[in-house]
């Protein structure tokens, strides 16, 4: 299957470090904006079915999982530490113009 863009929204409508949930062709994901960029991953925590919208980052950019606290670097989706069970899915975010997009 062939990898589409999705818009997610406008870039005025992300607030800085504040995650998003959203529903992309059948796939939750989240985006945050950091930065002059933004950021898209699987929003859903790699240990257990605790979803990322609605978190705000750390001050140091990474995401602490609110169900038992698995910290993710956003970079790599890798986590620094446990009880992830693995990295986070991350997936191409892109801005076109004002609009954000992800591409699944």
């Amino acid at each position: 299957m062939a990898e589409e863009q999705h818009r997610v929204g406008s870039v005025d409508e992300f607030a800085e470090g504040h995650v998003r949930g959203f529903r992309v062709n059948g796939t939750d994901v989240a985006v945050v904006k950091r930065g002059d960029r933004f950021i898209a991953f699987y929003n859903c925590c790699t240990h257990g079915a605790f979803g990322f919208d609605h978190l705000d980052l750390n001050a140091d950019g990474s995401l602490t999982c609110v169900g038992h606290g698995a910290y993710f670097n956003l970079d790599t989706g890798v986590p620094f530490s446990g009880p992830a069970g693995g990295a986070l899915k991350l997936f191409k975010a892109s801005v076109e113009g004002d609009e954000v997009f992800v591409t699944l």
